[in-house]
C-alpha cells in the first residue's frame, strides 16, 4: 500500500475504501492504535479482529490494511524503506510501540 501512495502522491488513498470505513478509522486511529497494541502478545489467526476483508473492527473491516499503511507511513518518515524491510518482529514491534509515542523518542532511537 505504502508504494501504490507514493506513486500516486496521495497518502490519503486507499484502494479498497467503500466511503465508510476510511472516515471511521481517520477519527480514531488512536484508539484503534492503542487496542492493537494491547491486543498484540496475545492475538493469534482465531482471535484478531484486524486482518482480512471479512473481520471486523468496531463494525468496520481493514482495520489491518489501514493501521498498517499508517504504520509503515510513519516509519518512513524517518527510515529509509530498505532498512524497513529488514526489521524482524522485534523491530516491527518497537517501532509499532513508538508509532503512539512522541516524535522526539522515535528520532532519538533512530539516531542512535
Amino acid at each position: 500500500m505504502y508504494f501504490e501512495q507514493l506513486l500516486i502522491g496521495d497518502f490519503t488513498y486507499y484502494h479498497q475504501d467503500d466511503g465508510k470505513w476510511i472516515k471511521y478509522y481517520d477519527s480514531h486511529l488512536d484508539q484503534l492504535k492503542k487496542d492493537f497494541l494491547i491486543d498484540l502478545d496475545t492475538m493469534n489467526h482465531q482471535n484478531q479482529r484486524y486482518f482480512g476483508d471479512w473481520i471486523l473492527y468496531n463494525d468496520y473491516s481493514d482495520a489491518g490494511y489501514y493501521l498498517g499503511a499508517k504504520l509503515i507511513q510513519h516509519i518512513c518518515e524517518h527510515v529509509e524503506f530498505e532498512k524497513v524491510i529488514l526489521f524482524g518482529i522485534d523491530g516491527v514491534k518497537y517501532y509499532y510501540k513508538l508509532f503512539d509515542n512522541d516524535e522526539h523518542v522515535l528520532q532519538s532511537t533512530i539516531s542512535t
